[in-house]
């Protein structure tokens, strides 16, 4: 199977307010031992100077450590739950629309990104169902296949060609509709997933990328789905994302290996841990993030 290339710029503007994404485990840390960020939270958030994104599984984990409410109360109107998937999903349209009509340049801003996905295929489909069929095809994969990490990340690259275009049919149908009848021949649709315009978007590189990385080390578990989709979704419109250590080390190592396409996300994200060291320390981190976003006039 040979990728078609046609170069299309692929374009993440970033918001006038900054976004701010939080790992579940530091969210729980800030409220019972940091006061000092929790009150520079609340004032970021009253002033509606930030925007703090979660995934609605990263929600469901807050509600299992009782913290949600609380979180929820402080960051106020300020809060953006996003269904995981909805990102994916808005990415992969998009690009496909551009894609139909021949445009070099996919603009896929937060908005766009975050809006309510309108049609998908199937009575009872839905995002949820998208991520769990993706999730079973990589753990079968995974069963069947012992290689290298590149050769791995082609693989999923290829599973989530599989799942979306299964997926999204439907606007293959009402793309193809209105296109002439020589050009329908084309199966533009089909086409649309042996292209960069597909393999290129952020969502399908760091997802793929990351499960191979993870796969080269251990076995997947259902964390680890949660995970790398906040991580593939929310870090490439984020100002500040602090994610847990082992992510943010197989995440660095991934920039060594492929600088050519990982370096960028550092024009666009500061990415924090608890690694135990000064460069990357997240509660410095958010506390200077925090600081410099209240002093803002």
């Amino acid at each position: 199977m040979k990728i078609k290339f046609y170069n299309p710029k692929i374009l993440i503007n970033k918001t006038h307010t900054p976004i701010l994404y939080i790992d579940t485990y530091l969210w729980y840390d800030i409220l019972k031992r940091h006061r000092n960020e929790v009150d520079l939270l609340k004032i970021c958030c009253e002033s509606k100077r930030i925007i703090i994104a979660l995934t609605n599984a990263i929600i469901g984990e807050l509600k299992q450590r009782n913290i949600f409410d609380e979180i929820k109360s402080m960051c106020g109107d300020s809060l953006v739950s996003v269904p995981l998937g909805r990102i994916s999903a808005n990415q992969v349209i998009h690009s496909m629309l551009c894609f139909f009509n021949n445009k070099k340049t996919i603009n896929i801003d937060w908005n766009l990104a975050t809006s309510e996905v309108p049609v998908l295929e199937g009575k009872n489909t839905g995002l949820k169902a998208i991520v769990d069929n993706l999730r079973n095809e990589m753990n079968n994969a995974n069963a069947k296949y012992c290689g290298s990490k590149e050769t791995l990340i082609s693989i999923f690259v290829g599973l989530e060609r599989h799942v979306w275009k299964d997926a999204l049919r439907v606007y293959g149908e009402i793309l193809n509709n209105g296109l002439s009848a020589n050009t329908k021949k084309e199966n533009l649709y089909g086409n649309y997933f042996l292209t960069d315009y597909f393999s290129f978007l952020p969502c399908v590189v760091i997802r793929s990328s990351l499960f191979a990385y993870l796969l080269n080390e251990r076995p997947i578990n259902c964390q680890d789905i949660v995970d790398i989709y906040s991580v593939a979704e929310i870090m490439p419109y984020s100002t500040l994302f602090i994610m847990d250590k082992d992510q943010h080390n197989r995440f660095k190592q991934i920039q060594k290996d492929y600088p050519m396409i990982f370096d960028r996300i550092d024009d666009l994200c500061f990415l924090s841990s608890y690694l135990r060291n000064n460069k990357y320390n997240p509660l410095e981190a958010l506390q200077a993030f925090l600081e410099y976003t209240s002093s803002k006039e």
